[in-house]
């Protein structure tokens, strides 16, 4: 069996993966697959691990805790030294919700189960919501710690109990890996359409394992000694992995099938690159091999650094984006030079001194951050008015939703007052709020029904997969999720007053007046449709310090599409027996291309440009009194 040796080629496809990953976060246009490098990382973690083992286990020089004082001595002095970067600026720069928030990733960051923290707390990967997540990336960190925790105790068992020949793997060994192999890639399609398998060890268990399969075939037939056959199968791996990241987008689902291409491609590289191939020799120039040595710390700081700016800045311009990948290589050289080799250095600091280190960091790291959660995110950072700018977007989406979950119902209750009906999305969860702050319709009855913005208020012979990405179809699957529920349909005929209010898309827009036919309302039920509305970027942390009267000033431009799409609505309704209120008019004037951010006592009107805070629906629920077709409904009695 060969002993480990250095292969530069492989800290250059290292280099590969984080700078994959460092300009897909960074916003690149061409690089739409960017985020595989982190798959492609896995498999060199995979091929690493496994070779170390089983060669140490073949030397008979393999300990558990020998094991781990290598993983301690490589990961934790650049994670802690990063985390408590982080947690100063997070003192700084957070608001007490998102503090206590931060603190819990932090504290998961620790114990390496980031991950999981991730996969449950938040929305998908993708969103843009989480790009303010400074510790989102730890979750891959947490995905290779949980596979080291039971891959050495694993290959010690079949190596003790099934190992015959000392120069030869185990026929069962190699059974074991590709029977994981494949109950590892059948979890992750199965649950492939579940947000959170994005994160799950199990479902990310086969990319991992792929490298572990590479490192077995290496240490058995050693390196290939055909050139032409090397030259070939490297050059397809390299192939493999420039179209994995400029091919795949977060409109793939991931992992999944789709996850054999980098990964695949990666272990062909491992296998087959040398310097005696194109390959090879590209992925062991020394520019490339400095950076693969490099990229530990920048993974590590890149996100840290995007986040943190994105929270300062907002949407980062091309200057700003430029200048934190300089700082990112920067401070990476550092924290590489100053903090990885001498902690790697087994001469400048033994095994007990780097346990007692780690053990000392982690805790206090982690009692930090359970002081920032007790102190409720250590609300005396800031003035009442800052609280109140810096509320965390999710304790506002819980007031969102938190009247119109109340309302929901199966039947109207049998009294004299009028019935109203409610379908829609988050935006129906906004227009019901700006109901009650505004105490409109409160004569009335209101039930509300929930459709998912990804299903769209629809209904019609046209099969809706055909106008959904195919990570979205599972949600619309769920008959709940979608219009044409028949709970909706028989509100829908018991309704004295119908509204509908949504996120808009264009293809479900279009659509509206044979979704509306399709309820099959009865004759004598009015029928409101509610446009679409938009806020702009909002960076509520660049208002600090502004006074009411600068903060009435303050407008941001429409997107147009928006206002095109109400005009489209408009002009559907016009001739039709269905009222149409356009609030953007109602609230930006007619004709505006900017709209007002706060109300004129200086309150957010929105929190995240289409969301409305508390302020924003009691401002547009009064501006609402005076419209024509309320002024009407209470004439009639609603």
């Amino acid at each position: 069996m060969n002993s480990v040796k250095y292969r530069p080629e492989i800290d250059g496809l290292r280099a590969f993966a984080v700078l994959s990953v460092i300009l897909f976060h960074a916003g690149f246009p061409y690089l739409k697959g960017g985020f595989v490098g982190v798959d492609i990382f896995f498999v060199i973690s995979g091929y690493l691990i496994t070779t170390i083992i089983l060669s140490e286990l073949n030397d008979g020089v393999f300990t558990i805790i020998g094991f781990y004082e290598r993983r301690v001595r490589r990961i934790l002095p650049a994670l802690f030294f990063i985390l408590t970067f982080s947690i100063i600026l997070a003192y700084f720069l957070l608001s007490p919700d998102d503090l206590i928030r931060f603190s819990k990733s932090a504290i998961a960051s620790v114990l390496f189960t980031a991950n999981y923290f991730f996969a449950f707390s938040t929305s998908y990967y993708f969103a843009p919501n989480i790009e303010t997540e400074p510790l989102l990336h730890f979750w891959s960190l947490g995905v290779e710690e949980q596979f080291y925790l039971f891959f050495p105790i694993l290959t010690i068992i079949l190596w003790r109990f099934h190992q015959r020949e000392r120069e030869r793997i185990s026929p069962l060994f190699l059974f074991v890996l590709i029977i994981l192999v494949c109950l590892s890639f059948a979890w992750a399609n199965y649950f492939s359409y579940y947000p959170h398998i994005f994160y799950d060890t199990a479902s990310r268990g086969f990319e991992l394992l792929i490298g572990s399969l590479t490192a077995v075939y290496t240490l058995r037939f050693g390196a290939p000694l055909n050139k032409t056959i090397s030259q070939i199968l490297s050059a397809i791996g390299f192939l493999f992995v420039i179209f994995a990241v400029l091919y795949l987008s977060n409109e793939f689902i991931i992992p999944s099938f789709w996850s054999f291409i980098p990964t695949i491609g990666a272990a062909l590289i491992i296998l087959f690159a040398n310097r005696q191939t194109l390959t090879g020799r590209l992925f062991s120039a020394k520019p490339i091999v400095f950076i693969g040595l490099l990229s530990y710390s920048l993974y590590l700081w890149h996100w840290v650094l995007f986040a943190f700016a994105k929270l300062i800045f907002g949407e980062l311009k091309l200057y700003i984006t430029l200048a934190l990948i300089a700082l990112t290589f920067f401070l990476s050289y550092i924290s590489w030079r100053f903090v990885e080799k001498p902690f790697r250095n087994k001469n400048l600091l033994s095994r007990k001194q780097v346990f007692i280190f780690a053990l000392c960091a982690a805790l206090s790291l982690i009692t930090i951050a359970s002081v920032f959660i007790a102190t409720k995110g250590v609300l005396n950072r800031f003035s009442d008015e800052e609280r109140d700018l810096l509320t965390s977007s999710q304790f506002r989406a819980l007031y969102v939703a938190k009247k119109e979950t109340e309302l929901r119902g199966t039947a109207f209750i049998q009294d004299e007052r009028k019935r109203v009906f409610i379908i829609g999305d988050s935006y129906s969860q906004d227009f019901i709020n700006m109901l009650y702050e505004g105490e409109l319709l409160s004569n009335s009855q209101i039930i509300s029904r929930y459709v998912s913005a990804t299903c769209q208020v629809y209904i019609d012979k046209e099969d809706w997969r055909k106008f959904l990405e195919p990570k979205e179809i599972k949600t619309c699957e769920y008959i709940f999720n979608r219009a044409d529920n028949p709970e909706i349909a028989s509100l829908a005929k018991s309704a004295d007053l119908i509204i509908i209010a949504s996120n808009w898309k264009e293809w479900a827009a279009k659509r509206l007046p044979q979704t509306i036919e399709n309820l099959r309302i009865t004759p004598k039920a009015q029928i409101i449709v509610i446009g679409a509305k938009q806020f702009g970027t909002i960076n509520a942390r660049s208002y600090i310090g502004f006074s009411v009267e600068e903060k009435r000033s303050i407008k941001n431009t429409i997107d147009v599409d928006f206002i095109k799409l109400n005009e489209m609505m408009k002009e559907e309704f016009s001739d039709q027996n269905i009222l149409f209120i356009d609030l953007l008019t109602l609230i930006c004037g007619k004709n505006a291309k900017s709209c007002p951010v706060f109300t004129p006592e200086g309150k957010l009107i929105s929190y995240d440009g289409g969301h409305l805070t508390q302020a924003g629906a009691k401002y547009i629920g009064e501006t609402l009194k005076d419209h024509s077709v309320f002024v009407k409904l209470r004439e009639n009695g609603y």
